[in-house]
């Protein structure tokens, strides 16, 4: 089977419409629809998906210094990115089995609080912004703090636990269908071809081809992550 891993990072303003071109664009060169897509999310999450953005539309307008600054369209974005790698293919491949790789693993308490977790992060990650201060903005300053933190803390640490589950629950879907194709949507360090990563425990595995591994990056952005992600490899390399 044929595995389209595609990296994203969960806080990006516009990783709901990368991530619909490029599901679109994927529509257009298949035949067939992938026989799976499996999606770092919990089913409960999407099935209140519109409660959560609700929350955390009034927590950013309301307890986040910046939120009223936002114009509309921006506000839009933010809200309905929130969860996005859990919804936005639901359109697209309807009739695709969604495989939710964190059922199971995530607590009661973090599906709970989704919506408040989510805005403290966009307060780590955004410390002012103004009526001119766009989305791409956003999807800027998210990825370029990505980065730079995890450079200078020498990240990613190996999230075993989690890639581990996630590496079982997709080969476990693998044995159900014979041949075709599927969609793997993580955060962009799990797709790091790094001891522990799940993109590196189904590589080489009988069956099994690694077809393509698409960051939702900003192009701006592109050459500064691929040089994070040669550094992390290199290091997960030397032990």
């Amino acid at each position: 089977m044929d595995l389209y891993f595609i990296g994203t990072h969960r806080y990006d303003a516009l990783g709901r419409v990368k991530l619909k071109q490029w599901l679109e664009h994927m529509k257009r060169e298949h035949d067939q629809d992938p026989a799976f897509i499996a999606v770092e999310s919990v089913e409960e999450v999407y099935q209140h998906i519109d409660e959560h953005r609700a929350v955390f539309k009034w927590l950013l307008v309301n307890n986040v210094s910046w939120g009223k600054n936002l114009q509309p369209d921006v506000l839009s974005d933010i809200v309905l990115g929130l969860g996005y790698e859990c919804d936005c293919h639901q359109q697209i491949y309807p009739h695709s089995r969604t495989l939710w790789l964190n059922d199971h693993i995530t607590r009661k308490d973090e599906i709970r609080d989704y919506a408040d977790k989510s805005c403290e992060m966009f307060r780590v990650y955004v410390s002012s912004a103004s009526a001119h201060t766009s989305s791409s903005d956003f999807s800027t300053w998210v990825w370029e703090w990505h980065i730079d933190v995890n450079i200078s803390e020498g990240f990613p640490k190996q999230e075993d636990f989690h890639d581990r589950e996630w590496a079982q629950k997709i080969n476990e879907e693998i044995k159900k269908h014979q041949d075709g194709w599927a969609i793997i949507i993580v955060g962009a360090d799990h797709t790091m071809n790094i001891e522990g990563s799940v993109h590196n425990r189904l590589k080489g595995v009988d069956g099994i081809r690694i077809a393509e591994i698409k960051i939702l990056c900003p192009e701006s952005l592109l050459s500064q992550y691929e040089g994070y992600r040669n550094a992390m490899e290199i290091r997960s390399s030397q032990g």
